[in-house]
């Protein structure tokens, strides 16, 4: 039994439900279609959903919430695989939930690999989780370029994403992608 359905698409005519489905979902009001176009679309994916390479380790979040995070021991060495969606081609926002090594604050980033190019994704500034949008091709460009110039562009489908120590004990909590267009 379907007693709601959101449908997030690129056009609307991306997908044609059964005359079926649309009535019995429509005599109850639980019918909501949105496309992709008009609205602001935003997804993130949490490390535990990912795959651990070791040394890559879940543990609790230094900040003493629930969330979950994933770091290594080893500069360099131990990933976490995961699969985000991205509903149409377009250009996108990567975020990244992280927080410094808390023995060497100079430790401040992870290389993150998309599509089969690899990225470098910079902690903010400051101690704990942070959602972090710097992200770009070398520590330098991050480091000196404008955010608005942060975007990667991806083609519409799933994409598998590494993210891999590049200091020891950053932690990783959540892989973020937003439409930008």
């Amino acid at each position: 039994k379907i007693s709601r359905l959101l449908l997030v698409q690129a056009t609307p005519e991306a997908f044609v439900p059964s005359d079926s489905i649309v009535s019995r979902l429509s005599a109850t009001a639980n019918l909501q279609g949105f496309t992709a176009l008009k609205c602001a679309w935003s997804s993130h994916e949490s490390v535990s959903h990912g795959r651990l390479i070791p040394p890559m380790e879940l543990h609790e979040s230094p900040s003493g919430s629930s969330i979950a995070v994933a770091s290594s021991p080893v500069a360099g060495r131990g990933e976490v695989a995961l699969r985000v969606f991205a509903p149409k081609t377009g250009r996108y926002r990567l975020r990244i939930q992280m927080a410094r090594s808390p023995e060497v604050m100079e430790h401040d980033s992870v290389n993150l690999l998309l599509n089969g190019q690899e990225w470098i994704a910079l902690c903010e500034a400051g101690a704990g989780l942070q959602w972090s949008d710097r992200v770009g091709r070398t520590e330098d460009q991050v480091r000196n370029m404008s955010r608005a110039d942060q975007w990667v562009r991806l083609p519409a489908g799933w994409h598998q994403v590494l993210l891999r120590s590049r200091h020891p004990d950053v932690s990783i909590a959540q892989l973020g992608l937003d439409l930008l267009d």
